[in-house]
């Protein structure tokens, strides 16, 4: 398993410093700083680790990405650089690539979103991460206070958690593409898309109609993601009679509603950070195979799921 960590290393988490002092994959022992030890998750640990890293992030390869674009900055030239994705792109870290950038596909999904959509999408690509957002600069960044102009790349990373966008992830495997949000281990309050995204998912007839037209056609399913004491992953398909629901590692299905599907999503570990999402998935050699066409087709998807980002950003 490739992860950060390393004995002796020194790394934080929500309760704390802490070193690591053994490592047993999937599990390692660590010590906090005032000297209490217990054995953890390295999977969950990597999580955190990475979280908290974003957070702390000041400076980054992706810093212009952040910041309010400048006079003369040409918003149709976005994606001009983009001439598909190589198999070098195709691995957890970013180093080295440059399809993220607004120049590159980055910027050519948020072009094409732009115009599906008849608004302004912009891109960001994610702190050392093989991944992107795609998302309305309002319903996405802090809003500038009292005199500012712009916005820090430290306000969007606090910002983007709490908002619904559509992502495009690369991994060894291939990439993924569709809708993404985030449900808060602790309460939420009016800046958070997640509560107003379930309770439009579980009253909306149309709503719900629109997200299976668009799972069936583009092949989409749900990735439910909990991080508790160990990852607890789901994933939900489209089947004749609503959804079927089937945890990882675990024989027997459930076959449910749209509206249980919701009380699921808010039943499950309901004190626990969660990733939600709806997406296409493509192996890395078609992927590449599709040249610079990957990025309509993901647009597509996007275009399909816009009425649940709609929903969510409007709660």
């Amino acid at each position: 398993m490739s992860h950060p960590f390393c004995v002796g290393g020194k790394y934080c988490n929500n309760d704390g410093e802490y070193e690591v002092i053994k490592l047993a994959d999937p599990q390692m022992v660590i010590r906090y700083a005032g000297g209490h030890e217990i054995t953890a998750d390295i999977a969950v640990q990597e999580k955190a680790w990475n979280r908290i890293q974003d957070e702390r992030r000041q400076k980054s390869d992706v810093k212009d990405d952040h910041k309010t674009p400048q006079a003369g900055y040409d918003r149709d030239a976005r994606g001009s650089d983009f001439r598909g994705l190589l198999e070098a792109d195709f691995k957890k870290g970013v180093a080295d690539t440059s399809w993220r950038r607004r120049s590159s596909l980055g910027g050519l999904l948020a072009q094409l979103m732009s115009k599906a959509a008849d608004r302004l999408f912009e891109s960001y690509a994610i702190y050392r991460r093989a991944e992107l957002h795609v998302a309305q600069p309002v319903h996405y960044r802090e809003p500038p206070t009292n005199k500012e102009v712009g916005v820090t790349g430290a306000k969007t990373e606090k910002a983007r958690k709490r908002k619904a966008k559509f992502l495009f992830q690369l991994d060894s495997e291939g990439a993924t593409f569709g809708f993404y949000i985030e449900r808060n281990r602790g309460p939420m309050d009016e800046t958070w898309h997640w509560p107003g995204f379930v309770d439009a998912l579980r009253s909306e007839a149309e709503l719900q109609r629109k997200v299976q037209v668009a799972m069936q056609q583009w092949h989409l399913h749900w990735d439910v993601c909990v991080w508790a004491d160990k990852p607890l992953i789901a994933q939900v398909d489209l089947v004749q009679d609503g959804l079927r629901w089937e945890w990882e590692n675990r024989n027997k299905p459930e076959i449910i509603t749209w509206s249980e599907f919701v009380d699921k999503l808010k039943a499950t570990e309901p004190n626990e950070w969660c990733d939600l999402y709806l997406c296409a998935h493509m192996a890395k050699s078609e992927a590449v195979n599709k040249s610079t066409t990957i990025a309509a087709l993901a647009t597509n998807v996007y275009d399909a799921l816009l009425p649940l980002y709609n929903a969510s950003c409007q709660s």
